[in-house]
């Protein structure tokens, strides 16, 4: 008898044992199953909003760039219409000019060119020793000169540094 006790003790053990794992798992299943669904709805909506900041970052500062970009082109259209070719040629009066931008709006330009019709730069006032550099094939020159102005995007050109071009005809 005492055999059968020790084996009874045994089976109850394992039945306390089993019903203990049993209701553990079917009680922290849901909530694993739950925490996870709850897990990824938080983490797409917080990729949604994420992006969404992004894109609305995004397109006030390209808003930004472009008020900028075209302040500067007024800003070369008031020297193009309020000067003559003929003073804007002459690099000392192109040098007051920039001088005179500089003053006004800080360093943001850098440097003035007047450009022929055939593409010859006849004058330059700036920082760097372009003389009568060659711009008829450019693709920015080509451009200004079929839309009356043009705004490139940044590229290397003959400085061979990162620098894009505000020009009007």
């Amino acid at each position: 008898m005492n055999l059968h006790l020790k084996e009874l003790g045994a089976y109850y053990r394992n039945l306390t044992r089993n019903m203990v794992l049993i209701i553990t798992f079917v009680s922290i299943t849901p909530m694993i199953l739950v925490s996870a669904l709850i897990l990824f709805q938080f983490h797409t909506s917080f990729q949604e909003k994420v992006n969404a900041h992004l894109t609305t970052l995004v397109k006030k500062h390209k808003q930004n760039i472009d008020v900028f970009l075209n302040e500067r082109l007024a800003n070369i259209r008031f020297l193009a219409r309020t000067f003559t070719f003929e003073e804007l040629a002459n690099e000392s009066f192109l040098q007051d000019r920039l001088a005179a931008l500089q003053d006004d709006f800080g360093p943001v330009f850098v440097d003035l060119g007047v450009v022929n019709a055939r593409g010859i730069q006849v004058a330059y006032a700036g920082p760097f020793k372009l003389g009568m550099a060659l711009y008829s094939t450019a693709d920015w020159f080509q451009r200004a000169m079929n839309s009356n102005s043009f705004i490139s995007d940044v590229f290397l050109g003959l400085r061979g540094l990162p620098h894009f071009i505000v020009a009007v005809c």
